[in-house]
């Protein structure tokens, strides 16, 4: 199950723990969007950290 809160500006956000090809990870908000259709990014600073 995801869980998951709406934050004030009535946005569904779940936090995501991503794991690095080293094995380390990060946690990440993401806002859910019901009409989604098309591929996810991620900044390039998470990217790099």
């Amino acid at each position: 199950m995801i869980w998951g809160v709406v934050n004030a500006r009535r946005e569904a956000v779940v936090t995501l723990c991503l794991r690095g090809p080293g094995g380390a990870e990060i946690s990440v908000d993401a806002v859910v969007d019901s009409g989604f259709s098309g591929s996810l990014t991620l900044r390039p600073a998470t990217v790099t950290t």
